[in-house]
């Protein structure tokens, strides 16, 4: 429950952070202009790595600055 009003997670718990960045790669690029697709991609390549396991509601700010911390992170 947030602020009072109850809001139906089950599908965000499900999904991985990895799998909305597949769909997300899938849909939205093509419809923008190919140095953006490029910059895009290279985004969800590097969040899909380690982040990528997590739920979408078990992404926290704090887990994405340990791994951007992390020697793995490091491109």
């Amino acid at each position: 429950m947030v602020r009072g009003a109850y809001v139906r997670s089950v599908a965000a718990e499900r999904m991985t952070v990895a799998a909305a960045l597949e769909r997300y790669l899938r849909e939205v690029p093509p419809t923008k202009k190919p140095s953006t697709q490029k910059t895009e991609r290279r985004r969800a390549i590097w969040l899909a790595k380690e982040p990528g396991r997590y739920s979408l509601t078990a992404l926290t700010p704090e887990a994405i600055a340990s791994y951007r911390t992390s020697p793995l992170g490091k491109a």
